[in-house]
C-alpha cells in the first residue's frame, strides 16, 4: 500500500514523512500507452489484459510503476472529440488492463488525454482513480494540474510532477479550466524548490520534443537542466514515439524519451522500447537499468537477442553526445 496526498500543505507532507521500516523501493517507468485505434481492435479481438500479458510480471514487481496515458478514458456520452487530425478515446473498462499490468501512476500531461474535450479529460482522472491509478499533470484548473502527487512508500517520500511543453492542437487554453499542466517552467521549478527540503525523491515527467527524432531539442535540454537545478532527482520524457538520448546532469538521470510502449505504430524505431527500472533507498536512486522490449501486434514483449542488440546500439549512439555510458549485461542495459 502506498500513502498518497495531493495538497501542498505542511500537514500532508509531515504525514508522508512518517517513516515505515526503511527499505528499498522498486520503481519502473515506461513510454506511451495508447488504448484506441489499432490497439482497440486488438483488445476487441482478445481482452483488456491482452496488451500487457507479456510484461505484467515485470511491472507488478515494482512498488511504483509510471506510464504515459496517450488517450482519454471516457464513454462516448462523456464529451465530444475535439477537431484535430488524431483524436482518441478509449473505453473506461480498458483501465482494468492497466491495473492488471501493475501500473499505479499515470501522467496525463500530454497532447491526447484531452482529445475528448475537457469533460472527457476529467472523466479520465476519475476512471484512473477508481482503479487505484493516480494521475499527474492534469486537473480542473492549472493550480490543481501543477500540484504534485505526493507518495510515501517504505519510509521514502516521493513527489511526482507532470508537465506539457506545447499548446495542444484544437484546444483553447484557460488557466481556470481543465487542462494539462502547461508551459510554465519557472512555476514548475518554483514548486520543486518549495518541496526540495521535505521530499526524498522528486520525479518530473515531460511531454516534449519532436516526434520521431532521437536527439532532444535545445528546449528539452534546457527544461531538464532547470528542474534538476531546482531539485529534481529524475527526469522522464514522452512524446517523440521513439527512444531518445539518455543523459546525466549534476549526477541526476535524464531519460529524454522512453518511446512507445503499447502502440500501433509500424516503423521499427517506433516498436523499439524499454522498461526503465531502478531502486530508491536511503534518499538515493540506485541500480538504474533498462529492460529492452519490442512492440508486436500493438503490445510490448521482451525483446529478442537481435532486437536487444539493436535497441542497445541505438541508445548508445544517441547518448554518446551526452557522455552517457551504457553496457549490455544478460539482455539488460545498464546505465
Amino acid at each position: 500500500m502506498i500513502r498518497v496526498a495531493r495538497r501542498l500543505l505542511l500537514l500532508p507532507i509531515a504525514f508522508l514523512l512518517i517513516a515505515d521500516i526503511s527499505a528499498q523501493v522498486d520503481f519502473c517507468a515506461v513510454g506511451d500507452v495508447l488504448l484506441d485505434r489499432g490497439v482497440r481492435k486488438v483488445i476487441e479481438q482478445n481482452d483488456v489484459n491482452y496488451p500487457f500479458e507479456d510484461i505484467d510480471e515485470i511491472i507488478n514487481k515494482n512498488d511504483l510503476a509510471l506510464f504515459n496515458l496517450e488517450c482519454p478514458l471516457s464513454h462516448a456520452e462523456d464529451g465530444f472529440p475535439i477537431n484535430k487530425r488524431y483524436s482518441f478515446r478509449a473505453d473506461p473498462e480498458y483501465a482494468k488492463g492497466l491495473k492488471f499490468a501493475g501500473f499505479n501512476i499515470a501522467t496525463i500531461a500530454n497532447n491526447h488525454t484531452i482529445d475528448y474535450g475537457k469533460s472527457g479529460f476529467l472523466k479520465t482522472m476519475e476512471v484512473l482513480e477508481e482503479h487505484s491509478i493516480y494521475s499527474i499533470g492534469g486537473g480542473e484548473d492549472q493550480n490543481l494540474a501543477f500540484q504534485p502527487l505526493l507518495v510515501e512508500k517504505k519510509g521514502e517520500a516521493f513527489a511526482f510532477f507532470g508537465h506539457l511543453e506545447f499548446l495542444l492542437e484544437g484546444t483553447t487554453f484557460n488557466k481556470d479550466q481543465p487542462y494539462p499542466a502547461f508551459g510554465q517552467i519557472d512555476r514548475l521549478c518554483s514548486d520543486i524548490q518549495k518541496l526540495n527540503s521535505h521530499i526524498d525523491h522528486i520525479i518530473v515527467t515531460f511531454h516534449w520534443g519532436q516526434e520521431n527524432v532521437a536527439i532532444p531539442t535545445k528546449r528539452q535540454i534546457s527544461y531538464a537542466h532547470k528542474v534538476i537545478d531546482a531539485g529534481a532527482d529524475l527526469v522522464i520524457g514522452h512524446h517523440p514515439h521513439i527512444l531518445q538520448s539518455i543523459a546525466t546532469y549534476k549526477n541526476k538521470l535524464i531519460l529524454y524519451s522512453l518511446g512507445n510502449f503499447v502502440f500501433d505504430n509500424s516503423d521499427k524505431l517506433q516498436k523499439q522500447s524499454v522498461i526503465f527500472r531502478c531502486q530508491f533507498e536511503n534518499g538515493k536512486l540506485v541500480n538504474p537499468e533498462l529492460v529492452p522490449v519490442y512492440i508486436n501486434n500493438c503490445r510490448p514483449e521482451l525483446a529478442s537477442s537481435q532486437n536487444t542488440r539493436e535497441i542497445f546500439e541505438h541508445l548508445n549512439r544517441v547518448s554518446q553526445p551526452f557522455q552517457t555510458t551504457l553496457s549490455l549485461n544478460d539482455s539488460i542495459i545498464k546505465i
